[in-house]
C-alpha cells in the first residue's frame, strides 16, 4: 500500500512540473506598456520562443529577467507607435511546447481580455471588444 501511495507521489509531481506560461501584457500610458512573460522550465519552450509584439510595438530597454524554481520570468518596457488593439500577440516557436501560453491583455479603458495561445495557434487577435464567452472559453 506505501509503494502505491509513493508511486501515485510520484506521478503526480512529474505532471505538476508541466505548467502553463504566462504572457502578461498591460497598458500604463496612451504607448507604453508593460509585459511580464513568465516562462515555465520544463514545459517543452525554447530558449527561441519568446513573445511575438503587436505591429508598431517594440521593447524601449532590455528585460529584467528572474529565474525561480519552476518558471524565468522576463519584464519589459514596450512602447507602441500604434493602437494594439485589433493587433495579433503571441510566442514564437512553440512548435515542440507541451504547454499552453496564458495571456492577459488589459488595455487602458477597456475591458481586460484573456487568450490562449498554444502549438496549434501561437498567435491570437487582441478584439476591439472581447466577446461576452471569451474567458470561459479560454
Amino acid at each position: 500500500m506505501a509503494g502505491l501511495f509513493f508511486a501515485l507521489l510520484a506521478t503526480a509531481a512529474q505532471a505538476d512540473q508541466l505548467r502553463p506560461g504566462y504572457l502578461e501584457f498591460t497598458q500604463t500610458t496612451a504607448n507604453e506598456w508593460r509585459l511580464v512573460w513568465k516562462a515555465p522550465i520544463g514545459g517543452g519552450l525554447t530558449p527561441a520562443s519568446q513573445p511575438v509584439l503587436p505591429s508598431g510595438c517594440e521593447q524601449a530597454l532590455p528585460p529584467e529577467r528572474q529565474q525561480t524554481p519552476m518558471a524565468i520570468v522576463s519584464t519589459s518596457v514596450i512602447r507602441c507607435t500604434g493602437p494594439a488593439i485589433g493587433a495579433r500577440i503571441g510566442l514564437s516557436d512553440m512548435e515542440a511546447a507541451q504547454t499552453d501560453i496564458l495571456v492577459r491583455v488589459a488595455p487602458l479603458g477597456h475591458p481586460v481580455q484573456a487568450l490562449r495561445l498554444t502549438a496549434a495557434q501561437p498567435f491570437a487577435d487582441i478584439a476591439n471588444t472581447p466577446g461576452r464567452w471569451q474567458v470561459a472559453r479560454t
